[in-house]
């Protein structure tokens, strides 16, 4: 990688855009007018199991009667453990065991934070396929979304004003936060400060400042914290990462994936500078692909980027980063606002290559493929369409519901948002920007595959009260 090499662990880019879907995202200091409603329902939270004091002279009869409970408590515990292996979540610790049963009675309730087309394309429409989730509100600041949206659901509206209310209601237990990056840590750290779990859209943020307070904030309440990574749980991502990571492709030597599309200006995404643009937005997926498939964190990064004359982005609309890992591995991808839609990635290790195409997309029709080719020959590997919203939906509230930590949680996010920055860094100054090393204590395990039916997808033109995203 061409350039002078430059140390950055942390680079401040704590920016402010305004934005066409963030106009009503505002934090006004003003008293909300509308009253809630509340309901008898608690928040689910995630509470330590207390074991209750002993009685000084118990009853022998009663004790022994208590011995027989606790054995046959074991015996269920196990057969629970066992029957839920496939949550793909981080067990609990065995004192805390007893609080980690689920209710299989309750569903996990979801507030929709910024009811924009992500949230209206797939979200909402995917967490009908789960068995464990529910939508219970909606959070926006457009008058029409609010009416038609929280109609079409049987759901509340709620404003921006009213987000610190909608939090200490009892009326939710989770939110999904899917606003412009810019505004992800305000709406993620109230809601974690108010002990309501969060699924949080990628990237995390748009610093690592902003990424590090809301991991420090989940952090101290304990309510659980998941990046939205939906790949993680589609079954042909998560077979690459595990196979690559057994091996079956050799030592890995190299990577290369172009993920592009032709994004309208007027879009949010389309005039909320660096990160409302391509290397955050669509980078995040060949990023995110190749530190899971190698297993391991970047040490040095170096991008350029070109900006089309005939389009109206204020930011570098194509990029292209190299990346360096340890053990003399190297990435690089390509993305764009500003061309045909194109995503794919190559894979080359000593005993074989995968070509995967395509490989981040998602949709009721959309079957991820990959090509294995070695000196035997070629292989064709086709997965069937899963709702990959639902598939994250239904993880992350197993995960709440059996007080089990998500893999894809802060710190898998920070891990995205350091190299994010590093690339903003590298196109600010044109070096080659080093990262101290870094490694992740979790990585996606087979299990986490999820196959749940695809949810019918409204069109854009379907949508209500959006500015398209496809020019």
């Amino acid at each position: 990688m061409a350039g002078k090499l430059k140390d950055m662990s942390r680079t401040p880019m704590d920016r402010r855009y305004s934005t066409n879907d963030d106009v009503h995202a505002k934090r006004h200091k003003t008293q909300a007018q509308a009253a809630h409603w509340p309901n008898s329902h608690q928040p689910i939270r995630s509470t330590p199991f207390i074991e209750p004091t002993a009685k000084r002279n118990p009853d022998p009869t009663r004790l022994g009667q208590t011995i027989m409970s606790l054995i046959r408590n074991i015996a269920e515990g196990s057969a629970f453990l066992i029957g839920n292996a496939a949550s793909g979540c981080v067990a609990p610790n065995q004192a805390n065991f007893e609080s980690a049963m689920p209710s299989p009675e309750k569903k996990i309730r979801y507030a929709v934070v910024a009811g924009g087309q992500i949230s209206q394309q797939a979200f909402m429409p995917g967490i009908k396929q789960t068995n464990n989730s529910e939508l219970a509100a909606l959070v926006t600041g457009d008058p029409v979304k609010a009416d038609k949206l929280a109609k079409l659901y049987g759901i509340k509206p709620w404003s921006y004003e009213q987000y610190d209310e909608l939090l200490k209601s009892g009326d939710i237990d989770a939110v999904y936060v899917a606003t412009p990056n810019f505004r992800h840590a305000p709406f993620a750290v109230a809601a974690l400060e108010a002990g309501i779990h969060v699924l949080l859209e990628k990237p995390m943020a748009s610093s690592v400042e902003e990424a590090e307070q809301i991991l420090a904030a989940q952090k101290k309440s304990g309510a659980k914290l998941m990046i939205a990574y939906r790949l993680h749980h589609e079954p042909g991502n998560v077979e690459l990462f595990t196979r690559a990571r057994n091996g079956d492709f050799g030592d890995l030597r190299s990577f290369s994936s172009t993920f592009a599309q032709n994004v309208a200006e007027e879009n949010s995404r389309g005039h909320n500078g660096y990160w409302g643009g391509p290397v955050p937005d669509m980078g995040a997926y060949p990023l995110n692909a190749v530190r899971n498939l190698f297993g391991s964190e970047p040490v040095a990064v170096h991008a350029v980027g070109t900006k089309a004359k005939d389009r109206g982005f204020n930011f570098h609309d194509t990029v292209a980063v190299t990346l360096l890992f340890p053990q003399e591995r190297t990435a690089q991808f390509t993305v764009s606002y500003a061309t045909a839609s194109a995503e794919n990635f190559t894979l080359v290790g000593t005993k074989a290559t995968v070509e995967a195409s395509p490989c981040y997309m998602f949709g009721p029709s959309m079957r991820i493929a990959y090509r294995e080719i070695t000196d035997e020959g070629e292989k064709e590997h086709v997965f069937e369409p899963v709702d990959q919203f639902g598939n994250e939906t239904q993880y992350f509230s197993n995960c709440i519901l059996n007080d089990r930590d998500p893999e894809a949680n802060g710190e898998e996010g920070l891990m995205d948002m350091r190299v994010l920055a590093a690339v903003e860094r590298s196109l600010e100054t044109g070096e080659t920007i080093t990262l101290p090393a870094a490694s992740r204590s979790s990585r996606v395990e087979a299990d986490q595959a999820l196959h749940l039916d695809p949810a019918d997808q409204p069109s854009e033109d379907e949508m209500i009260s959006i500015i398209p995203q496809s020019k």
